[in-house]
């Protein structure tokens, strides 16, 4: 969010457009060849220097040369009377910004689609203004969204928020198009990992802004180029996570006399994201002493402890956090998570609903009660859940792989309450859950439940070397992926390869030796060394780990 936008206004008004962020073409050079008064020499000499200028303009933008384009749906909240111009208006100011990001970074800022939007005017805080505009319009097939908010209804608020994990920006409207400019500019820096700073003349300075990308922002935004804006994954690849952290300790380390709250904050779910829980604990300390009323701090907190598998210390703090954000839709998410991991089934059920209530929009909530209902043996309804998922996000590879999970189980009921087997929809089911992993395994490649998903699928089809594949893939991805290795396990005893059955039973015990099915596999590796054969029906069905969560707060 920015901070003093006066100061922004004040040195967008006297900043020459010749500022270091718009990387102007000088003038002058390519007349000088036309003019017969200068010689043949001053001819080449002008080549000359206008290829090192050429070169050196490659040189400037070799990292960039990968032109990537940015969709956004741009979502105006005005009255009927002013919207036509507004919009024109807000137009040539994105364009403005695309040009610099272009230049600048090998970013295309394009609009997309436009829609309208009425928000909740009972709301006080920009933060709710947010949260209203995500709950009423979908990115749909877009990357971002960019909310702009009536002057009329927006006199008392903050200029400008930007959510980097959600893909939301909200703006207020502003009469220069200079200083919306800055605004924007400084709110789209957010959406690729900038962070306020306490930098004079930066566009990311909090108190005494400029109009110019100073080199640490530079960076992360340059870093940030390819980042994801799927609200499924997290924005950065596990390798530039690492780049991510190195440039944010190294402003800390610079800075470590005046730290900067949004570089701890920042810091601290990168480092969450590398499961390094004590750094990740210790940044979060340091914005408490910086700043004792932060109480987003909670939402971090409460996932570290999360992560860490300490459930009633995650409720203690999601709890803490709502008390000063009843209406944060992720906060009751990440809450219902805590409850779910810690078996209360009812407590997590009415918290994935809140989550919902609050924001409609939300896939991951609708997925995670999907899978919930999974869990707790509601075929029909996590189907249902992970379809309503589908409709907001069809690339959601979770959803996929849990709807195709809930298939099987109902291929399996089907077979088992059934006299006649009704062999047609059975088979039917099995190969929709089939074609519903291979579409998440071409989103998601690395996700051994799917695999897992496929071999079950094959093992059903009698299908022997389909399911062997298959589970040997989701070994390959995770060797301590213990479905795979029970199910591997069943399809060779059922397939008379016993010593190989019990390799991977034994696995099993010992990657957990108080697995819930232990007296089972005691049993056939018992029955292996005598020299018996297994008479299983099928392999296990599909277990799914739910260890990440939403990010944002």
């Amino acid at each position: 969010m920015i901070g003093n936008i006066e100061s922004i206004m004040a040195n967008a008004l006297t900043q020459p457009l010749s500022s270091p962020i718009h990387l102007e073409k000088r003038g002058g050079m390519g007349r000088s060849l036309y003019q017969s008064r200068f010689s043949l020499l001053s001819a080449y000499l002008s080549i000359f220097l206008f290829i090192l200028l050429v070169f050196e303009g490659v040189n400037l933008n070799a990292k960039n040369s990968d032109l990537r384009t940015v969709h956004i749906k741009l979502a105006i909240s005005f009255d009927s009377t002013t919207i036509e111009t507004c919009q024109v208006r807000l137009l040539k100011v994105m364009r403005n910004c695309s040009f610099i990001f272009k230049k600048r970074f090998g970013i295309r800022l394009k609009i997309k689609e436009i829609e309208y939007w009425k928000f909740d005017r009972r709301q006080e805080h920009i933060e709710d203004w947010l949260n209203d505009l995500r709950r009423k319009v979908s990115p749909g097939r877009c990357d971002m969204v960019l909310g702009v908010i009536s002057p009329r209804n927006s006199r008392n608020a903050p200029f400008g928020i930007a959510k980097y994990f959600g893909g939301y920006v909200l703006i207020r409207y502003l009469r220069s198009d200079t200083a919306m400019k800055a605004l924007l500019l400084h709110e789209l820096c957010h959406m690729f990992g900038a962070v306020d700073l306490n930098e004079p003349n930066s566009l990311m300075d909090t108190s005494n802004a400029g109009m110019t990308f100073d080199e640490f922002t530079s960076n992360i935004i340059l870093l940030n180029k390819q980042r994801s804006f799927l609200p499924e994954s997290f924005p950065l690849s596990e390798n530039l996570i690492d780049e991510a952290i190195a440039l944010y300790k190294q402003r800390a380390d610079l800075y470590s006399d005046k730290p900067e709250v949004d570089i701890c904050l920042f810091l601290s779910f990168l480092y969450l994201q590398k499961r390094k829980y004590s750094l990740a604990t210790e940044q979060c300390n340091k914005v408490l002493e910086l700043n004792p009323t932060a109480h987003q701090i909670h939402s971090y907190l409460g996932k570290i402890y999360l992560k860490q598998g300490a459930y009633d210390q995650a409720i203690k703090e999601y709890s803490l956090r709502l008390k000063f954000s009843p209406n944060s839709f992720q906060t009751h998410f990440n809450l219902a998570l805590a409850y779910a991991k810690k078996g209360m089934a009812e407590k997590a059920e009415a918290g994935y609903r809140k989550a919902i209530n609050l924001n409609p929009l939300c896939a991951k909530a609708f997925v995670y009660l999907g899978h919930l209902f999974y869990k707790t043996g509601r075929i029909e309804a996590s189907i249902d859940m992970c379809q309503r998922a589908l409709e907001i996000s069809p690339s959601y590879p979770e959803a996929l792989c849990i709807s195709a999970a809930a298939q099987i189980r109902k291929a399996n009921a089907i077979a088992e309450k059934t006299a006649d087997l009704k062999e047609n929809e059975r088979y039917g089911l099995v190969l929709k859950a089939i074609k519903g992993c291979e579409k998440a395994l071409a989103i998601k490649s690395n996700m051994p439940e799917a695999h897992n998903i496929m071999g079950i699928g094959h093992a059903l089809l009698q299908k022997f070397e389909g399911a062997e594949k298959e589970f040997l893939a989701a070994l390959e991805l995770n060797s301590c992926f213990m479905p795979a290795h029970y199910n591997l396990g069943i399809l060779y005893y059922q397939n008379h390869q016993i010593t190989n059955g019990a390799f991977h039973l034994k696995k099993i015990l010992e990657l957990n030796p108080d697995s819930r099915v232990r007296s089972k596999i005691l049993a056939l590796i018992f029955k292996s060394q005598r020299g018996y054969e297994s008479s299983l029906a099928s392999p296990e069905n599909p277990q799914f780990s739910t260890e990440t969560e939403q990010f944002e707060d």
